[in-house]
């Protein structure tokens, strides 16, 4: 409720506008402020995108792990 009630305060900020625009998310920041149960299938596709920007990176090995670990 906290995270929700601060999101409607701040969710016409043209930070957090500028920022999603930046990054071409297609989703705002409130599509991110879900319950933990929800958020599990989320993070699988987000260690996915890192893990295909992150090939020659020290934590390629790491986020690999995690993704294993998710799915």
């Amino acid at each position: 409720p906290r995270s929700e009630t601060i999101w409607r305060k701040y969710s016409e900020c043209a930070f957090f506008q500028e920022c999603q625009r930046k990054l071409k998310h297609r989703l705002r920041l409130d599509s991110y402020l879900l319950k933990p149960v929800q958020r599990i299938t989320k993070y699988q596709l987000l260690l996915k995108e890192l893990l295909k920007y992150s090939k020659d990176c020290e934590a390629s090995v790491l986020l690999k792990e995690a993704l294993d670990a998710m799915l």
